[in-house]
């Protein structure tokens, strides 16, 4: 019985929901300067939201995920491996968060590793898009 984790059409549904959620988060941000809960609620929730969902992308590329820690794979596929050590330094900002260390300091970082993450997000989404077409597409 085939792992419905792994299929290509859930696959879908995730890169999807998870572009969706990047999208959001990054709308929320930008109206996050306005001081209105209601946008720094919704940039936590997406971002809370795309997290998630960047761990099921993971867990459904893990053979690729540990592949990216060989030096090898690793320089092939320099922007694959920045973003996701980008992801992991973004995760620990928002665990910090999520544990009460809120701080000026810490909120700058985040925004710092975030626009990273953000520009890096863009550079991989281009990068694997033909790919995403030709594997969900196309087949």
């Amino acid at each position: 019985m085939k792992n419905l984790f792994l299929l290509r059409q859930v696959k879908i549904v995730v890169d999807v929901l998870m572009f969706l959620a990047f999208i959001f988060a990054l709308v929320y941000f930008v109206f996050y300067e306005a001081a209105n809960i209601f946008w720094k609620s919704s940039h936590c929730i997406f971002g809370i939201i795309l997290v998630l969902l960047m761990l099921v992308h993971i867990a459904q590329n893990w053979k690729f995920t540990k592949a990216l820690f060989k030096k090898k794979v690793m320089w092939r596929n320099k922007i694959t491996a920045l973003t996701t050590f980008v992801f992991i330094s973004v995760f620990i900002s928002v665990v910090l968060f999520a544990f009460g260390v809120f701080s000026i300091a810490n909120l700058k970082l985040h925004h710092s590793i975030g626009s990273w993450f953000a520009l890096l997000i863009f550079i991989h989404i281009i990068q694997k898009f033909k790919c995403f077409l030709s594997m969900n597409i196309y087949n």
